[in-house]
């Protein structure tokens, strides 16, 4: 019998973070972020070193952002992944709308770690209820009053 040496990623649920890969404890409608999501090979087998480790990004079940690990990895590790391209910037950043979301995360999307042990697990989602929107900047302009005040 020859031993399974198949790789296999599994994806944890994915977060929101905020533009520099940090968790945000209150997401909030209007605010830009990026996501975040935990690769992890499950399998015996190593992901080859010119494949690589991909997540795709989802909101509402609309393609927002991607992101990748170009390196290989081995069996049992482990790779966090911050979405980097594509979405409506161009730099893997997204604008939150009002209300709640459901935000998907796909692992290897397009299938380039051939002959994985299983593709069920490659896919996770978390739903989120964003608070509202935080106070807004008001600008004022000030201008001398037309005339003369003689006091």
């Amino acid at each position: 019998v020859t031993p399974d040496r198949r790789s296999d990623l599994v994806v944890a649920p994915p977060e929101i973070v905020d533009l520099d890969g940090r968790p945000l404890a209150e997401p909030r409608a209007g605010q830009r972020v990026r996501f975040r999501a935990t690769l992890r090979n499950a399998g015996p087998g190593q992901v080859p070193n010119h494949v690589p480790s991909s997540a795709t990004f989802y909101v509402n079940g609309q393609f927002t952002s991607f992101g990748a690990h170009g390196a290989a990895l081995t069996s049992g590790e482990e790779v966090v992944i911050v979405s980097s391209g594509g979405g409506p910037h161009g730099d893997g950043s997204f604008t939150l709308g009002d209300g709640p979301l459901v935000l998907s995360v796909q692992a290897d999307d397009l299938n380039r770690v051939a002959g994985e042990a299983s593709e069920e697990n490659n896919f996770a989602e978390r739903s989120f209820a964003l608070a509202a929107p935080g106070p807004g900047l008001l600008e004022i302009e000030s201008a001398p009053a037309p005339g003369v005040v003689e006091l």
